[in-house]
């Protein structure tokens, strides 16, 4: 952060200056003010800011928080948690209807994300929309756009404040009941148990590691740490995935925190010690029957889907990794330990998503017993 002075050398008028960076990798800003005092004020309060990380950068346009969100889908698509469908549908949303849309006489796509407002997009950009499109894609395009400004908000550091899109809850889809399922043992125990047998382990791991399907998938047997005393597995050790596009297989995860060591019981490592001598010396944990690396669509399609179906709940993978952070919330981790064990790389998303559920966090005790004492199976 730097405020520097500026004269005018055909008026002789001076000025104040202040240079920032908004985060790391970013361009610099540039913001100018008629006096001293009110660049220091500024230069403190966005000092402040991104010590907090909630400054909210002037140049990001609702295009880059589009990439952000498609980014994000993608690894969703990997994770099973989506279909590549969906993906679709989102992608043309942006390229066919958004991209023609204007605010304010500019691209939606050219413009700041901080200068949306509710009115705004009610009486522009939903005026649009509604000119050109059916009522029902009318609500799809505008629940696209909301999830891209969440997108945004839940960027480390945000890149917008509040959402300005408000879509009506009774057309939206309705929302995973998991928060009423209250993310029981019984409901975990429930799905294991009404898993397919070839999928039943996968789901166990899963609610019991909180890995992304991503990371679960690219596991291999030399990625867990074995107990020289006891023989057992006592640690998986978290150190690449499955790439979307390629479905193969790198090392580069999605933040540093990625990378990462998460403690299992003896129940667990019971069970994957009979899963290995099942297999035929294969290097991947959760190998096809080939031995080939498992397919996240199979995955989502002949695992969670039925899983679900049988159990008679409506859950996706990604929900599985919610139930592991809820089950360290009960069971007193606090809130550095679990933004550790989930690979989060800023405490912040793990507050937004979990910490709601804290009532007086105490911490300690042997990590992986008290894993084992949350799930018990």
């Amino acid at each position: 952060m730097k405020v520097t002075s500026k004269t005018d050398r055909r008026t002789g008028t001076k000025s104040w200056q202040v240079i920032w960076t908004p985060k790391a990798g970013a361009s610099r800003k540039f913001k100018q003010f008629p006096t001293k005092a009110e660049a220091d004020a500024f230069a403190n309060k966005t000092s402040s800011e991104i010590h907090n990380r909630t400054h909210i950068a002037d140049s990001d346009t609702v295009g880059a928080a589009a990439q952000i969100f498609l980014d994000e889908q993608r690894e969703r698509v990997s994770d099973g948690d989506i279909s590549p469908k969906e993906f679709s549908n989102h992608e043309a949303r942006i390229r066919l209807h958004l991209a023609e849309l204007t605010y304010d006489g500019k691209p939606l796509l050219e413009t700041q994300l901080t200068e949306l407002t509710i009115n705004g997009v009610k009486k522009q950009i939903a005026r649009q929309l509604k000119q050109r499109l059916a009522a029902k894609t009318c609500v799809h395009v505008l629940t696209t756009l909301k999830q891209i400004c969440d997108a945004a908000i839940a960027e480390d550091p945000p890149l917008l404040a509040t959402n300005p899109v408000k879509v009506s809850a009774a057309k939206q889809k309705g929302k995973a009941m998991l928060e009423k399922e209250n993310f029981s043992h019984d409901l975990a125990a429930r799905l294991v148990e009404c898993a397919p047998a070839a999928y039943r382990l996968h789901i166990r791991f899963a609610i019991q590691t909180g890995l992304r399907t991503s990371e679960q998938r690219a596991l291999r047997w030399s990625d867990l740490t074995i107990d020289d005393d006891t023989g057992h597995y006592t640690l998986v050790n978290v150190r690449r995935k499955i790439q979307p596009e390629t479905k193969a297989e790198i090392d580069v995860l999605k933040s540093r925190a990625g990378y990462r060591s998460v403690p299992i019981d003896v129940s667990l490592s019971n069970a994957l010690k009979a899963h290995k001598l099942a297999q035929n010396n294969f290097d991947h944990i959760f190998a096809t029957s080939e031995g080939g690396v498992g397919d996240g669509d199979n995955w989502r399609n002949r695992g969670i889907v039925k899983a679900a179906k049988a159990a008679g709940v409506k859950i996706n993978w990604r929900e599985l990794r919610h139930y592991f952070a809820s089950a360290l919330v009960k069971q007193s981790f606090d809130k550095w330990q679990i933004t550790k064990l989930m690979g989060h790389e800023s405490i912040k998303t793990t507050e937004d998503h979990y910490l709601h559920w804290i009532d007086d966090p105490e911490a300690d005790a042997a990590a992986a017993i008290k894993i084992g004492q949350a799930f018990n199976f």
